[in-house]
């Protein structure tokens, strides 16, 4: 009897092969289905779908580069595919990536869209380096060929100074740019560097001759910043119609709306990090608020350590966006509750808030569908918050402002805070035992008695996760697991009690037209 030879994976025909590449493609992409059950991956839009956020520190470890050292076959068939090479990590630190590297992926990936990271290597972030601004603009001027291209563009470098600034160090059709997201470790730039877009020269169409214009508010904010420009400055503009996902530095940000404010106006997530009012009373509070009235597409909003000024009494109203989502983290008190008073009556169905105070927030109730709180140590503080946007979804994280306190003033059947609340999910509360959180349960179950009709505006917890809150004592185990209105209890991991109901998150691959060009 004779055995045929062994067949292995190199042996596999090239059709073969490639079905293959494409599934192992398919789980590196991130589709909008797999984050929103309401999506299927199948009817998101293509122009969605996007490399998987990933660490890119070594992409010899990422697809398609970890499978080409494997053999020349591999690494023919890899190439044949165009889609399998549109995503650029490009190295700025001081072993920066070859441009000749640079233009090899870009012959691969041919005319698609390209996502582009320029980042540093793990190991390799100083206490400051000289040289990084030049080769970020090395970087960008090589890559501006191509931005009719760009899709993403993502930049995490040492320095402020070498993020490059847009309408400046970035200008022209960026007709496929959806992502731009500029961040730096230091915040060390002078000032003065950025602002030279705030006050820029134009020409007036009557006379033909220079006027200057600033950010309109309606409040004195001192005199402008003197700094010469010129006609070529504002024809000098990065043009990104589609763009849907903005994050920069506070700086960069006021610097770059008032000089071309239309670029952002398709923007649905914005992020401004970092940003604090200079003596002069350049950018501001409301002025922040006057940009995000220009800009109608917007939907979520993230701010990160900003302190700016602000007027009460010329604080324009959010009427021109439609924000849903909303997220503050290190803001101050007194700026944090006057945003907070112009978001109530808005279309707003979740609110994010971490390391904040909140005891100034305005009275009055405005329900959400939920509520996320982080790092609040008081819990007069957390009191306040769940009065005042009494959620449908409350999830609590490292809080030890969630305490006793919160869980009796949540129990309290004549008062009940957060009557609509379903969902609770609590990690890392030190502040709270199991026996505590059962006593909450049993007292907003105890509101009602057996032969009231039940008040629909009244809910009961039927969700309950916990996480890193202390050990669950097996008489609570047992009272959770035969609580009526208890659907799904979760504790550090193992489910104590779930009231199963199929919903299944969607799941499936690359479609087809993702391979149209080589099909």
């Amino acid at each position: 009897m004779t055995h045929n030879a062994t067949t292995g994976i190199h042996d596999l025909p090239d059709d073969v092969l490639l079905l293959i590449f494409k599934a192992v493609y398919s789980m590196s992409r991130k589709y909008p289905g797999r984050d929103n059950r309401s999506v299927s991956i199948f009817e998101a839009d293509k122009n969605d779908v996007i490399w998987q956020d990933e660490d890119v520190s070594s992409p010899s470890n990422l697809f398609p580069d970890s499978l080409v050292p494997m053999c020349r076959l591999w690494k023919d068939t890899l190439s044949s595919v165009s889609a399998f090479w549109t995503r650029l990590v490009i190295f700025v630190d001081e072993r920066p990536t070859p441009l000749s590297a640079i233009t090899s992926r870009l012959a691969l990936a041919a005319e698609r869209a390209l996502e582009i990271k320029l980042t540093r290597r793990h190991g390799s972030w100083p206490d400051a380096d000289l040289s990084e601004q030049a080769r970020v603009n090395a970087v960008i001027s090589f890559l501006s060929a191509h931005m009719s291209r760009w899709k993403t563009l993502r930049l995490d470098v040492l320095h402020s100074s070498s993020v490059p600034r847009p309408h400046v160090a970035m200008h022209g059709d960026a007709a496929n740019l959806v992502d731009l997201r500029l961040h730096s470790r230091l915040k060390d730039a002078p000032l003065l560097a950025y602002c030279s877009s705030l006050v820029i020269q134009a020409t007036d169409d009557s006379n033909r001759m220079p006027t200057t214009h600033i950010l309109e508010t309606d409040i004195e904010i001192g005199p402008p910043l003197t700094v010469t420009t010129n006609q070529r400055h504002i024809n000098q503009q990065l043009r990104a119609p589609r763009m849907s996902e903005l994050q920069l530095d506070g700086v960069i940000f006021f610097a770059s709306y008032s000089c071309a404010p239309v670029t952002w106006m398709s923007v649905r997530k914005l992020t401004v990090t970092h940003c604090v009012s200079p003596p002069s009373g350049m950018f501001t509070a409301n002025m922040l608020l006057t940009c995000l009235n220009t800009m109608p597409s917007l939907r979520e909003l993230t701010l990160v350590e900003v302190a700016l000024e602000f007027y009460e009494e010329a604080m324009p109203a959010l009427v021109h966006c439609g924000l849903q989502r909303c997220t503050f983290v290190d803001i101050p008190e007194q700026m944090l509750a006057a945003l907070v008073g112009l978001l109530q009556n808005s279309e707003l169905t979740s609110l994010t808030v971490k390391r904040c105070s909140m005891r100034r927030w305005a009275p009055g109730q405005w329900p959400l569908s939920s509520l996320t709180l982080e790092g609040i140590n008081k819990s007069d503080d957390v009191l306040e918050a769940l009065r005042a946007w009494p959620p449908r979804v409350l999830t609590v994280e490292n809080c030890a402002g969630f305490d006793k306190v919160i869980l009796a003033a949540l129990a309290d059947p004549y008062i009940f805070t957060c009557p609509g609340m379903q969902v609770l999910e609590l990690s890392d509360c030190q502040g709270i035992s199991s026996r505590e959180l059962r006593m909450m349960i049993e007292g907003r179950q105890g509101g009602i008695g057996d032969d009231d009709a039940v008040d629909l505006d009244v809910g009961f917890i039927s969700t309950l996760r916990v996480t890193g809150c202390g050990e669950l004592d097996p008489n609570d185990k047992v009272f959770f697991q035969e609580h009526a209105f208890l659907r799904q209890v979760e504790w550090d991991g193992q489910m104590i009690s779930e009231d199963f109901e199929s919903d299944v998150d969607s799941v499936g691959w690359a479609r087809a037209d993702d391979f149209s060009d080589e099909e």
